[in-house]
């Protein structure tokens, strides 16, 4: 494939669904085992982002293919990742949703997407010393600031999460090999190993703030194999329950 890869991005708040006819439009199109797993949820406010979740990914596909909504055939890996069945092929998807927040990534080429709730009731350095690598540990203990630390750890957890969702092969190295470095442009540089760097090369990552308490982070692959060279590529993103 030549050419600009152009991505469409779709975010909502899931308390749109407190709008009755929103929420039924949205339940509509669940397959039965989402269905299943929705009406299993006990915590309201759960089961409108899990109805969003699954619901935003066929109102998404069907805003960028001309292809309604109801036609779209999903499931998922072992993973709970989204795979797209038709009836349009080589179109891919990735999902995410956490308190306030619900996202898909349309695409072309293989994606990832995640974002994250900034919470200081997360223990986020127990988990930092598990995935992030000596330099991001560095810099975000060098930190004095701990509203500042917090958000830090938001940042670089949801590129690391983006990156292992558009592989999806759990890396062909560990999280806490790979440095990451957030450019202020919303760009990412990636310091790597030489056994991964060939493979991460052709992944182009970018992160942002869609809203005061959230982080979200992209990943686009940019060439079909470490041969190839990369494709310039684009995000249109869009707000709010696709019509």
């Amino acid at each position: 494939m030549r050419g600009d890869t152009v991505a469409h991005l779709f975010r909502i708040d899931p308390r749109v669904l407190g709008d009755a006819a929103a929420y039924e439009r949205c339940l509509s199109l669940l397959s039965p085992p989402e269905r299943h797993r929705h009406d299993r949820m006990v915590i309201e406010e759960r089961r409108r982002e899990l109805a969003a979740t699954y619901a935003l990914v066929r109102l998404a596909l069907a805003e960028v293919t001309r292809t309604p909504a109801e036609a779209w055939t999903v499931r998922r890996d072992n993973l709970g990742r989204p795979l797209v069945e038709g009836p349009v092929a080589d179109v891919h998807v990735s999902v995410t949703h956490t308190p306030g927040l619900v996202a898909c990534l349309v695409a072309p080429c293989a994606v990832g997407l995640d974002a994250e709730q900034v919470s200081p009731r997360v223990p986020y350095m127990r988990i930092a010393e598990q995935v992030f690598s000596p330099v991001e540990l560095a810099s975000l203990r060098a930190l004095e600031d701990e509203p500042q630390r917090t958000d830090r750890f938001f940042l670089l957890w949801s590129v690391k999460e983006a990156l292992a969702k558009a592989r999806g092969d759990a890396l062909s190295a560990p999280l806490q090999r790979i440095t990451v470095t957030l450019d202020d442009d919303g760009r990412v540089s990636l310091a790597l190993p030489e056994d991964c760097a060939p493979a991460c090369a052709r992944w182009e990552l970018r992160w942002h703030r869609p809203t005061p308490e959230h982080v979200l982070a992209t990943c686009l692959c940019t060439a079909a194999d470490a041969e190839d060279a990369p494709r310039d590529t684009a995000i249109v993103e869009h707000v709010g329950l696709p019509a």
